[in-house]
């Protein structure tokens, strides 16, 4: 578990960065995985900004490394972590949104961060997005 990258370490229920692959595009689509009683529950997932979607099974958990989240102001973008582009070549990034006492993960596209959580939400303005840590 400690190689897992945190949605936070401060959720309540640990939550975990996931990503699914889908015919809505080529790159993996950012969201979460809650991990209870010894498992890891429904992962909750964004295609691209204007539907969420949930999957019991059959998603991938990000394994980490020296990354972390922060606001998305702190982090040059050389230093954030890209896992895709849009269907107009607009770069794709893991972003959190804090909502009703936790951080959720998601994509942020063009300066907005999606998340997928019963509906859709998201926020361009008090986001956290992963980066690699400086000293690398």
């Amino acid at each position: 578990m400690d190689i897992l990258v945190p949605c936070s370490p401060n959720n309540p229920i640990p939550t975990y960065v996931a990503a699914a692959f889908n015919s809505y595009s080529p790159h993996p689509q950012p969201g979460y995985a809650y991990y209870r009683e010894g498992k890891f529950s429904c992962g909750y997932f964004m295609q691209g900004s204007e539907q969420g979607d949930f999957l019991e099974d059959g998603y991938y958990l990000l394994m980490g490394g020296n990354v972390s989240f922060r606001p998305h102001r702190e982090v040059p973008e050389n230093l954030r972590f890209k896992v895709g582009s849009t269907k107009d070549y607009k770069p794709i990034y893991i972003g959190t949104i804090y909502i009703s006492g936790e951080e959720i993960c998601g994509p942020v596209i063009d300066g907005v961060c999606y998340v997928y959580r019963h509906s859709i939400l998201s926020d361009g303005e008090n986001y956290k997005v992963l980066g690699l840590n400086e000293g690398c």
